[in-house]
């Protein structure tokens, strides 16, 4: 067995313990560094404003303190990123990956053998959770629920949906918002904003009275970069949402008011044992150093318990709060830097930042291959790293008040889509566990 935060982590482990887990198979659900370090802050300003138009020429801002970038920097420097969540299932000694992809699906981890530290996080956001059913409310007068696709319910995921987003196929980009629903939603959009702001699939999923969403986790590679968050519209407290590995099933009532990050590569499943429909707001994303600052002040629920730290955030209304969709198709992402620089720059382009993220994009990609010439190649964290060095200084240069803004910026925009560049090196970033024959 494995260990993670001081409890057992069980492999579905045939031929090294037989008598350790029983034979239940967990449904298939599909539901060197360089020197090159180009910069793009040119002449700095020393006028004392705090802001100013986010699309200016770098270094021609009147507002640019010194004191005020090195605040937006240092507020990015100290965000938190997936590593510090996601952790990487070793093989004991002597077993295959075919094989042990085999195992860690007998005991309920996806194949891939990445995992979260917990089975659920509770988001510090405190939600006016009237505000939200008045415009889900809205929504459904103008439509009608679709029900789950033949493949999911295959696989006992009857839960129907309405899409807020779109995308060109099932859990496919580039999505878009669906029929408007996003733009005359402004609670839900300022909701997203709070998570960070760049949005794949996007949906409202209801569950009937004795609905239940069989014991599945979720394979498609969709999911090797983004996570599901789970906002209650309107539940029971009979509605039972279980995560966990097999016979270690954490089980979790989850309130209105509150959002929850669960884990997905786990089994998981949902029984509404109750007299009234759960609708659920649910949001998928990479997740940007906002998000992920969130997930580090949550409270664990699971088998590994931990309080929140820090304060709430309210989701009050404020500003009109912009969201960007992902508007990238996964697999064209893998043919090198220009086109995840593509991405960026059109992702970017919904916030009206296109400019700045050319700015940046250029500088890290000038030739195509995201090198100077004669150059060793960088590895991907280094890549990223580059990449996001260029964005806070564009970003803080052009406007330092930017990270106290509602919503994505440019910042935000660069950190989802550079996730997806070189995906294969990604696992092999993350910490290890594990690893250790069952005694």
């Amino acid at each position: 067995m494995l260990r993670r935060g001081g409890k057992s982590v069980l492999y579905g482990c045939s031929g090294i313990n037989v008598g350790m887990l029983a034979a239940l198979l967990f449904a298939i659900g599909e539901a060197g560094g360089s020197d090159f370090s180009p910069s793009i802050a040119h002449a700095q300003s020393s006028a004392d404003t705090d802001s100013c138009d986010p699309g200016t020429v770098v270094g021609t801002c009147s507002g640019n303190s010194r004191e005020s970038r090195k605040r937006c920097e240092d507020f990015y420097a100290n965000l938190p990123d997936r590593r510090a969540f996601f952790q990487r299932v070793q093989p004991p000694p002597g077993v295959a990956a075919e094989r042990f992809g085999q195992l860690l699906a007998k005991g309920g981890i996806h194949p891939r053998g990445v995992i979260l530290a917990s089975e659920f996080y509770e988001l510090p956001l405190v939600i006016n959770s009237s505000r939200l059913q008045e415009e889900v409310d809205d929504l459904l007068a103008a439509a009608e629920w679709e029900s789950a696709s033949p493949g999911n319910a295959a696989q006992g995921v009857v839960s129907k949906h309405l899409r807020l987003t779109r995308g060109v196929g099932d859990l496919v980009g580039p999505f878009k918002d669906d029929s408007g629903r996003l733009a005359r939603s402004p609670y839900i959009r300022l909701l997203l904003a709070s998570l960070g702001g760049v949005i794949g699939n996007t949906a409202l999923m209801s569950l009937e009275p004795k609905g239940i969403v069989e014991a599945h986790f979720d394979t498609n590679d969709y999911w090797h970069a983004r996570v599901r968050v789970h906002i209650p519209v309107r539940t029971n407290k009979k509605v039972l949402f279980s995560c966990g590995q097999k016979d270690e099933m954490q089980t979790l009532s989850m309130r209105v008011g509150r959002a929850y990050l669960f884990d997905n590569h786990l089994g998981h499943s949902v029984e509404n044992k109750g007299k009234s429909t759960r609708i659920h707001l649910t949001v998928d994303l990479v997740g940007n150093g906002r998000f992920w600052e969130l997930v580090k002040r949550s409270i664990k629920h699971g088998s590994t318990k931990k309080k929140g730290g820090g304060s709430k955030q309210e989701v009050s209304e404020a500003q009109d709060a912009k969201v960007a969709t992902e508007v990238w198709n996964d697999e064209a992402l893998q043919s090198g830097c220009g086109a995840v620089s593509k991405a960026i720059v059109s992702t970017a382009s919904q916030l009206g930042l296109g400019i700045a993220a050319e700015r940046v994009t250029s500088a890290w990609c000038p030739s195509g291959d995201g090198a100077a010439a004669g150059a060793p190649r960088r590895s991907r964290r280094e890549d990223i790293g580059e990449l996001r060095r260029l964005a806070v200084e564009q970003s803080c240069e052009s406007n330092p008040a930017s990270h106290l803004s509602v919503g994505p910026g440019l910042v935000e925009v660069v950190e989802s889509v550079a996730e997806l560049h070189r995906p294969a090196e990604a696992d092999a970033e993350l910490n290890a566990i594990g690893g250790e024959e069952v005694k």
